[in-house]
């Protein structure tokens, strides 16, 4: 949970993707919002070049 200013709190995650050229979702990953973009970009792109 992460806390929004107040008392609200709310569930915050990326799910960065990758997509072929007619825009269909080939790898994704979803992570929480606290971990740094860089991060999650490494394991889309490692994914891609490996396979």
């Amino acid at each position: 949970m992460v806390h929004k200013g107040g008392h609200k709190r709310d569930l915050a995650y990326t799910a960065p993707m990758a997509v072929d050229k007619r825009n269909f979702i080939i790898k994704s990953v979803i992570s929480p919002d606290n971990v740094d973009d860089s991060m999650v970009f490494d394991a889309v792109y490692d994914f891609l070049v490996h396979n």
